[in-house]
Formats: C-alpha cells, structure tokens, sequence
C-alpha cells in the first residue's frame, strides 16, 4: 500500500476539505471548457510572421528573439540531462539502452508544434521522474541486521508513465473534478516529493555533517577519502552558491538564471581546482551523483 500512499492522503484530504465548509480553502481554478486563454485569438495557429501588434520588422524580431531562445533551451536541456543521469545511475541496475539524444530531439520537437499552437511547454519533471522508477523497483526481501536492502532490478517499460498521461489528459474533461482540489493539498504533495527527493543528495548528507563531530561521520567514500576541512569548505561553498542562485531566482534580473546555470559549471569545472584537487572534487561531487532509491520506503 505504500505506493499508493500519497493517493489515498491526496483522496482523504479533498474529502476532508470539501466536508469542511466552516474553513476556506482555495479551489484550483480551471476553465470550464478546452480553450486558449487569449479572447481575442480565433485560430489555435500562432503565425510567427505577424507583426500587426508590433511595428519591429520581421528580421529584427527574429534576432531578438535569439536570446531568449537561447536561455530557455539551456534550461529545458539541462533539467532534461539532469534527469537522464539521475535515471541511469549505476545503482539502478538498468538493462535496457538510453537514449538522450532522441529524448532531446522529441522534446524539441514537441516545443516547436507547442509553440506554434499557443500551448504550455514541456520539460523533464525529476522529482516525478524519480518517484516513478521508486514504484517500479524490486527490492532483496532478505539482508544482514543494519543492512539496507538492495535493488534487485526495475521492471523496464513504458506502460505506466503512458497510461499517467493518458490519464492526466482525460482529466481535460472533468474539469469540475480538478476545481475540486484544494490548491494547499497540491503544495502539500510537491512540498513532500521535493522534501523525498533530496534524502538520497550527498549534499543534504554532508550539510548535516557539518553539525556532527568528525568521530560520528557515517561511512561514506568521501569521508574516508578528503579531509574534515575540505568536506565543510565544500558545503559551505555550495549552501553559498545555492542561496545566490536561489535569490536571483526571485530577483527581477531572474532572466538570467540559465546564464548563472552555465557559470556554475564552469565554477565547477575551472574555479574549484585551484581549492580541491581533481580526487577531492570527484568524491565531494562526482558526475554520476544524483538522488539514490532510498530503500527505505518500499517497508
């Protein structure tokens, strides 16, 4: 039942919130009927050649539009690789090929006919990602006293994340179904996946090391490998680097973040190395690092 879980406490909370008239809980607004949201619009087509509602010609448009085509790519491509990596860890012990470039060319393909009809984009979600290969994974029934069980294989196949946006899509037409839920019932559920997802981070590991003692380290790779100092020069680093990419997120310049996405690669790839040396850097942050199947949470 554990699957289910976060099921049956999305279900029970819409009930409870709908049995509760006494407190207000805001809906989740959806129109009545499939339609663009622009009034004025009278065809799904958005012709990229018209230029009645600008006086800027065409070729000038199109090179100014470079720019931040360019940004959002960054970012649909990175989160798209990022949750590729995280999906094929060696821990995973998956048998069937990737494809990453045949991802990347259906999501761009998908962007352009999006684009073109006036229609949300779409991109990697990794924390949904993540919980779907959870729910698929088979685990060891049996393991020494203290020893976490381990992934005996995944099944590997396409039905289930086919048949999830199925569904999603079939929910177009009940919108008075999704008016039903309450707004505070979905942050509770992201708020919970996110929280779910980083348990697996080494950063969140060594983030709390930093209010541990040297002596009560868990026994991991890096701890045996790089000094105390250098662990904690590395957090520190990285909870600095996070709050500024966090605040220029809400900043007005929050444009710019696929640009401080590529500076803190290139932070990473250059900058770091006159700190750590190359030893150091692959076990504090690794390129195959991602969020493990916390095992936990078939029990």
């Amino acid at each position: 039942m554990s699957g289910f879980g976060i099921t049956i406490a999305m279900i029970t909370m819409i009930i409870v919130a709908n049995l509760t008239t006494s407190v207000y809980t805001e809906p989740l607004v959806m129109p009545d009927k499939f339609q663009h949201t622009a009034t004025k619009r009278e065809s799904w087509y958005i012709d990229m050649f018209d230029t009645s509602y600008t006086s800027i010609s065409i070729p000038l448009l199109a090179i100014s539009a470079v720019i931040p085509a360019f940004l959002v790519s960054v970012l649909i491509i990175m989160e798209s690789h990022l949750t590729g990596v995280l999906v094929r860890k060696p821990g995973h012990r998956l048998v069937k090929g990737c494809t990453p470039n045949w991802d990347t060319f259906l999501m761009g393909a998908i962007l352009l006919v999006c684009s073109l009809l006036g229609l949300p984009w779409l991109c990697a979600d990794s924390v949904r990602t993540i919980e779907h290969i959870k729910t698929l994974t088979v685990y060891s029934k049996y393991s020494a006293p203290g020893e976490k069980p381990r992934v005996l294989y995944i099944h590997e196949q396409r039905v289930t994340i086919v048949l999830v946006h199925v569904l999603v899509g079939l929910f177009i037409l009940f919108p008075s179904v999704i008016q039903s839920i309450p707004v505070a019932v979905l942050l509770g559920v992201f708020l919970f996946l996110g929280f779910l997802s980083l348990s697996g981070l080494q950063f969140v590991k060594r983030f709390k090391m930093l209010f541990m003692s040297a002596k009560y380290f868990p026994d991991y790779s890096f701890t045996s490998k790089v000094r105390t100092a250098k662990i904690h020069t590395f957090t520190v680093l990285q909870l600095i680097l996070s709050a500024l990419m966090f605040g220029i997120k809400l900043s007005p310049g929050s444009f710019l973040f696929p640009i401080c996405v590529i500076g803190l690669a290139l932070i990473r790839r250059y900058a770091m190395k006159s700190i750590f040396s190359e030893e150091e850097i692959e076990e504090l942050d690794p390129e195959e690092s991602g969020s493990e199947l916390d095992e936990s949470d078939h029990e």
